[in-house]
């Protein structure tokens, strides 16, 4: 069983970024030391990891949402990104845009499953994902 290796990165840096990974692929690295062109050691013991697929989109419970006057509080069940990676989601943006009208807000929340929007405008339409 041979492994083919790619070379991510060759300089003196001590942090290099990965992108464009693929969704639910397995990925490995490993590091080794050099000085000039001459290679220094084994590598390092081989890391895994998998790349995380985002669920394609939360819902929110219309059925629980309560409008009390000028403020909402929106539900929505917290996700779980795939089973081969156990993570689970961090936070949500919730974005809110008022109709015919190019306000918009957005809000960070982190890791719950309900939050309360207040100071809307009676009698404005607005929207929310």
């Amino acid at each position: 069983n041979v492994e083919s290796w790619t070379l991510a990165m060759n300089s003196n840096q001590l942090s290099y970024t990965v992108g464009s990974l693929t969704a639910t692929k397995q990925y490995r690295f490993r590091v080794r030391a050099k000085s000039g062109s001459v290679v220094a050691g084994d590598y390092s013991p081989v890391s895994q990891y998998y790349a995380a697929a985002l669920p394609s989109q939360v819902t929110i419970d219309t059925a629980s949402t309560e409008l009390n006057g000028v403020n909402i509080t929106l539900h929505w069940t917290k996700l779980t990104i795939t089973p081969a990676t156990q993570l689970d989601i961090l936070g949500y943006k919730i974005y809110v845009t008022q109709r015919y009208s190019t306000n918009s807000y957005v809000f960070e929340v982190h890791d719950i499953d309900e939050y309360e929007i207040t100071g809307l405008t009676a009698g404005v339409e607005y929207q929310f994902e």
